[in-house]
């Protein structure tokens, strides 16, 4: 049985993987931020956001304009972890991987420290919660953004294997059971890949 496992193990594991890739996600929509965080003692992201979803299921978390301000907030010149962030129209965004046990709430490190990012159960606002309280802020939605088609999966992940392949002989003799024909790999708009033995035919 060991060898038998041997034979599948690589197709089987990468199904796996590529069919977790998509995490769909409520944050999606344009928003404000409040003026809960308190400028005279914290550096506060201020203005307007907007959330997009990719087709690949991660988020584009995009501050539009200067992104923070407070009386702690460092000079451009000296916070070049967060300018490296500002886009061609001048607007800070910043890439959000979502983790697909909770996909309500991620965290990421900006200008030195770590905020928490949580969605409302009514998902019409979240909140920025910053290490300290007083920095916390709350950012409610303007309107909500249409959720992409997820994609059929990160090309470095899965377009390699779509399409017909001809079985050769490789399988070692000392499998049990070896498959052997045409097989055919479809890529699904989940992400995940449909492997398909076009014929029945099995060695020993």
């Amino acid at each position: 049985m060991r060898d038998v496992w041997w034979c599948f193990v690589v197709v089987f594991t990468f199904v796996s993987h590529v069919a977790s890739q998509f995490v769909d996600s409520d944050f999606p929509g344009s928003y404000t931020i409040d003026d809960s965080c308190q400028k005279n003692i914290c550096c506060c992201f201020v203005g307007n956001v907007m959330i997009n979803q990719q087709g690949d299921g991660t988020l584009r978390v995009i501050i539009i304009g200067d992104g923070v301000g407070g009386d702690l907030c460092p000079p451009p010149d000296q916070r070049p972890d967060f300018e490296v962030l500002r886009n061609a129209n001048g607007n800070i965004q910043i890439p959000i991987t979502l983790d697909a046990d909770d996909p309500t709430r991620f965290t990421d490190s900006i200008l030195g420290q770590n905020f928490l990012f949580v969605l409302a159960p009514d998902s019409q606002s979240f909140q920025i919660i910053a290490p300290q309280g007083s920095c916390t802020s709350t950012v409610f939605r303007v309107a909500a953004t249409p959720r992409p088609s997820p994609a059929p999966g990160p090309p470095s992940a899965n377009h390699n294997f779509v399409g017909s392949w001809l079985q050769k002989q490789g399988c070692s003799n000392q499998c049990v059971c070896c498959p052997e024909g045409t097989i055919s790999i479809k890529a699904a708009r989940d992400g995940s890949l449909e492997v398909v033995f076009t014929t029945d035919n099995y060695s020993r």
